[in-house]
C-alpha cells in the first residue's frame, strides 16, 4: 500500500471519529439542557442539568447512556466529596443499593440454566443451614425462587439498614435471616398472601442463601463468576466494607435525614443492598442483559432473559403499568405494548436508577450521592435521555398548556387545606402556577382549561371550586368528591405555627389534638426530615411534649439529641440523667451520655 493511500485512509478515519465525537457532544448537550417534569408540556421551558442539581441539592452525579446495545457515553458532575472538593469522575464508585437484587437475578438464572436450581421448587428443599418459616396464621411456607425474586412470596423485612459502628466483624447471612441480636432486623418469615406484590429484601437474602448452598460458593464468588469477570469489570464488587484500594475514589453519601450518620455504611446484606459499582460498569451490565434478546449476551441466555422479563405481579397502574419480573421490575405505558425494565436502589446517602428496554437496545444509568432525592433529579435525567434518544412510547403524550396572565393567576394563588396538617401552596410563575405541599419541593402546575389544571409531577388533573360570587374557594383532584377548602389568612396548621415559631399557639393545638408520646416523637422526626438542622425548634416541641408527659424518656432523648447538635453538651447530658434506671430506655440514655461526653 502506498503512503498516499495510507494517508487517505487515516484521514478518512480521523474525519469519521471527529464526526462521531461531535454528534456525541451534541447529544450530551441536548440531554443536559432538556430535563423535563413527569408530564411533558408543549412550549414549556426545559431545565438545565446543573440548575436541577442545585434545586434538588445533589452533591454529585454520574450518568451512562446506552444506545444500540452499547454504552455510548458517560459523564460525571459535581462532587464525590464536598469537603475536600474531590470531583466525581467516570471511575467513582457509588453504593447501588437494591440494584444488587438484579445481579442476584442473573446469578440465579445461570444456576437454573446449569440445572442446579428450579424456579418453582419450594426453597426449603434446597436449604440446609436455615429454613424459611411461616407465621402462625399462615400455612407451611411454600415460597419458590420465582416468588422471592418477584416480591410475591409474602416474605417479611422490606429493607435493611447498614452498619456504621466500625465493628471488626459483621453478622453472617444466617444471623441476619434469623434476626439474631446485633443484626438490627427481625427474622425473615412468610407472613402474608402469596402471589401479591410485597417488596421484600429479606426474600432476596433467602434466595442468596439458596444460591450459596447449592453451589457451595460465596455470593461474591458467584457474582464474579457469572457477571463481573465475564465483562472485565474492575470497579464493581460486593466487598463490604470496600477495600482501601478502591475506597479512595468512592462517592461520599449525603442525607439530611435525622437518622443519617455521616460515615460510610456497611451492608453485609449483599444481595439486598451490598453492590458497589460505577455508572459505566452498571450500564455495561445492563447493555449485556439487553443483548440476550438477540442471544448475544455473555451473562444471560435468551431464554433466561425472557424469563426475567415475564410479568409476575402487578405493582401499580396509572399512566404506567409497573409489574415485577424475576429479579427486576417492568414498566410500560398503559396505552402501549413497548416494554422497559428497571431497578432502582436507595442506600443511606445514595440513589441509583438502572433502566433498559426489552427490544430497543436503549437505556441509562444514573447514580447520585444524595439519599434524599429518590424521585426527582434522576427521573428528570431519565426523561431527558428518553427524549434525546427517542425511546419509543416511553414518555407520556405532551399536554397543551393555556398560559395565564399574572392578574389571572393571582385569582388562584393561595393555601388549600389538603389534610389536618397538610397544605397545598399555589404561587404564580410565568404563565402557570407552582405547587408545594408543606415544605416539599415546588412543581409546575399548568392550566389546560378554565379552572382546570394538571399537576406535572404526576399526570393528575385538578379542578377549582368557584363560588356564586366568582371567587375561588377550593381545589380538588379530579377523582375526589369534595374540595380542599381555600384557607383564610389567619388560619394555620400545626406545622405552620411551628414554622412561624408561634409555640404558645402550637401548644394549644397539640393539647387539642391530645398528642401521645409517639405522636410527639413522630412529629419531631418528620419536622427534622423536612427542616434539617432545625434543632432549636425541636427542643421547643420536645419541651411542649414534656409539659404534658414529664416522664417520657423518648421525649427526653429527642430533646437531648437536639441540644447536643446545638453543642449544649451539659444540658443534653442533664436531660438524659432524668431517665430512671427502671425505664426500658435507660441503657440507651446511658449510651448517649457516653457518646456526648467523648
Amino acid at each position: 500500500m502506498s503512503r498516499f493511500v495510507l494517508k487517505i485512509i487515516l484521514l478518512s478515519l480521523a474525519v469519521i471519529c471527529f464526526d462521531q465525537s461531535t454528534a456525541q457532544s451534541k447529544k450530551i448537550k441536548e440531554v443536559e439542557s432538556s430535563l423535563i417534569p413527569y408530564v411533558p408540556i408543549e412550549d414549556f421551558p426545559k431545565w438545565n442539568l446543573h440548575e436541577r442539581m442545585d434545586f434538588h441539592k445533589i452533591p454529585g452525579a454520574s450518568i451512562a447512556v446506552i444506545d444500540n446495545y452499547k454504552v455510548v457515553w458517560s459523564k460525571s458532575y459535581g462532587y464525590a466529596d464536598t469537603l475536600s472538593k474531590r470531583k466525581v469522575n467516570e471511575r467513582t464508585i457509588f453504593s447501588a443499593g437494591s440494584v444488587s437484587k438484579m445481579i442476584l437475578g442473573i446469578v440465579i438464572m445461570n444456576l437454573v440454566e446449569e440445572g442446579k436450581l428450579d424456579l418453582d421448587t419450594p426453597v426449603n428443599s434446597y436449604l440446609k443451614s436455615w429454613q424459611l418459616k411461616s407465621s402462625s396464621e399462615m400455612a407451611n411456607p411454600s415460597a419458590t425462587l420465582r416468588m422471592l425474586l418477584s416480591h410475591s412470596s409474602g416474605t417479611s423485612q422490606s429493607s435493611y439498614f447498614g452498619f456504621t459502628d466500625g465493628r471488626s466483624t459483621y453478622p453472617s447471612l444466617v444471623e441476619i435471616l434469623s434476626g439474631a441480636p446485633g443484626t438490627g432486623c427481625n427474622p425473615v418469615v412468610q407472613n402474608s398472601e402469596v402471589g401479591k406484590f410485597r417488596y421484600s429484601g429479606g426474600g432476596y437474602l433467602v434466595a442468596q442463601l439458596v444460591a450459596m448452598e447449592v453451589s457451595g460458593k460465596s455470593f461474591e464468588v458467584l457474582a464474579n463468576q457469572y457477571v463481573f469477570n465475564k465483562l472485565h469489570l474492575q470497579r464493581t464488587n460486593f466487598q463490604q466494607p470496600l477495600n482501601n484500594q478502591l475506597s479512595n475514589n468512592i462517592a461520599v453519601g449525603y442525607s439530611a435525614a435525622p437518622w443519617f450518620v455521616a460515615e460510610q455504611y456497611v451492608y453485609p446484606q449483599l444481595a439486598a443492598a451490598g453492590l458497589n459499582t460505577t455508572a459505566t460498569d452498571l450500564a455495561t451490565i445492563l447493555a449485556e442483559m439487553m443483548k440476550a434478546e438477540k442471544d448475544e449476551s455473555q451473562i444471560l441466555s435468551r431464554r433466561s432473559f425472557e424469563t426475567m422479563t415475564q410479568p409476575v405481579a402487578e405493582v401499580s397502574s396509572g399512566t404506567y403499568l409497573e409489574q415485577t419480573g424475576t429479579g427486576l421490575f417492568l414498566l410500560r405505558r398503559t396505552d402501549s405494548r413497548q416494554q422497559y425494565f428497571e431497578h432502582q436502589g436507595v442506600n443511606a446517602g445514595y440513589v441509583t436508577y438502572a433502566f433498559g428496554s426489552l427490544k430497543l437496545g436503549k437505556g441509562v444509568v444514573i447514580m447520585i450521592n444524595s439519599g434524599d432525592d429518590f424521585n426527582g433529579f434522576a427521573a428528570e435525567v431519565r426523561r431527558a435521555v428518553a427524549k434525546a434518544y427517542q425511546w419509543s412510547d416511553f414518555l407520556p403524550e405532551p399536554i397543551k398548556m393555556i398560559r395565564k396572565s399574572t392578574s389571572e393567576l393571582q385569582r388562584y394563588v393561595g393555601r388549600y387545606r389538603k389534610g389536618d396538617n397538610e397544605v397545598i401552596y399555589l404561587t404564580a410563575s410565568d404563565g402557570f402556577l407552582m405547587e408545594r405541599i408543606n415544605s416539599g419541593k415546588e412543581i409546575p402546575v399548568v392550566f389546560t382549561a378554565d379552572n382546570e389544571i394538571v399537576f406535572s409531577d404526576y399526570n393528575i388533573k385538578g379542578q377549582f371550586q368557584i363560588s356564586n360570587t366568582k371567587n375561588v374557594t377550593g381545589l380538588k383532584y379530579d377523582w375526589e368528591q369534595s374540595y380542599m377548602p381555600r384557607m383564610l389568612d389567619n388560619e394555620f396548621t400545626l406545622n405552620e405555627l411551628i414554622e412561624q415559631q408561634q409555640f404558645e399557639a402550637a401548644e394549644v393545638e397539640f393539647l387539642k389534638k391530645n398528642f401521645s408520646e409517639n405522636d410527639f416523637n413522630y412529629f419531631i422526626y418528620n419536622y427534622l426530615s423536612a427542616h434539617p438542622k432545625s434543632y432549636t425548634t425541636c427542643v421547643a416541641v420536645a419541651e411542649i411534649g414534656l409539659r404534658k408527659l414529664p416522664n417520657s424518656a423518648v421525649l427526653h432523648i429527642r430533646k437531648a439529641e437536639s441540644l447536643f447538635k446545638l453543642k449544649q453538651v451539659e444540658k443534653a447530658v442533664s436531660e438524659l440523667q432524668t431517665i430512671p434506671p427502671s425505664d426500658f430506655l435507660y441503657e440507651e440514655a446511658q449510651g448517649l451520655i457516653k457518646k456526648f461526653q467523648k
